[in-house]
């Protein structure tokens, strides 16, 4: 009957810390899908640069995308863009690592027609 007992208590408490540490597991968890969502839009969006980066060695470079919805539907958002008296000038980069990146900077004005980029 002892041995009986023994294993019963032994059960009952090691069930009570599985459910005390559930909700530090499922924090955990959390926190892993987080991160991997996180790695896969820096990860879509440097393969987004890329082919900005890609498309800016052809001969015609940005100029058949002439306004920044269409630059932006294919190329992604831009990492900030700043008004500046009446031309947006917008910076595409990757996102990790901002110092070792090529920066491309496009301009557009007030009706969001490209008219000038940059890459540095």
């Amino acid at each position: 009957m002892k041995p009986f007992l023994l294993v019963l208590i032994l059960i009952t408490c090691s069930g009570c810390a599985i459910i005390g540490n559930l909700d530090g597991a499922m924090t955990l968890k959390d926190l892993s899908q987080e991160k991997n969502a996180q790695h896969a839009y820096v990860q879509g969006h440097d393969e987004q640069f890329a082919r900005l980066l890609k498309q800016l060695q052809a001969p015609d470079g940005l100029n058949r995308y002439q306004r920044k919805a269409s630059l932006e539907q294919e190329f992604g958002s831009p990492i900030l863009c700043k008004n500046e008296n009446g031309v947006e000038r917008c910076l595409w980069r990757k996102i990790v690592d901002p110092a070792k990146s090529q920066k491309v900077y496009v301009y557009f004005d007030a009706q969001g027609n490209l008219f000038r980029w940059e890459k540095l």
